[in-house]
């Protein structure tokens, strides 16, 4: 269990505290996903980035990861958008109520698992495209050649 998840199970829903705890781990794990995208859209891996800010893979990976503990400063967000040649806009929204907290948390679960769902469609395509290059094609006369013939 991640320290976020910890921290959410120890909180309880209704609680300041939890509400607090709440838009801190999606503001947390909001902004990995934007460094993971920046990097994404700029053609770099995790081991360009790093080599260019001068810090280790794992550390881009921790940043990229939404934990708590890894959450990346506001410097080093800023230092990642301009190595991806991209500009952060640090904005607000007002939050009105406990459901439409929840009701974000869901769809933040969701875009998740949408995701997840797509990466997991594209690599079953590439792995029947490579299975179907290395299967050989036999033919008999010009002909397909079918099993039992």
């Amino acid at each position: 269990m991640t320290d976020a998840n910890k921290l959410l199970h120890e909180l309880r829903s209704g609680d300041r505290r939890f509400d607090e705890a709440q838009a801190v781990v999606e503001f947390v794990r909001s902004a990995a996903r934007v460094l993971a995208d920046m990097r994404e859209r700029a053609g770099w891996t995790q081991a360009q980035l790093a080599d260019y800010l001068g810090v280790t893979v794992g550390r881009v990976s921790q940043l990229e990861s939404g934990a708590l503990r890894h959450a990346p400063s506001l410097k080093m967000m800023a230092r990642i958008a301009f190595a991806c040649r991209e500009l952060i806009d640090v904005s607000s929204v007002p939050l009105r109520t406990e459901a439409e907290l929840l009701a974000r948390a869901e769809l933040t679960r969701a875009e998740e698992l949408a995701e997840a769902l797509r990466r997991e469609m594209f690599e079953a395509q590439d792995r029947e495209a490579a299975a179907a290059e290395e299967a050989p094609s036999e033919t008999i006369a010009g002909k397909p050649a079918f099993y039992g013939e």
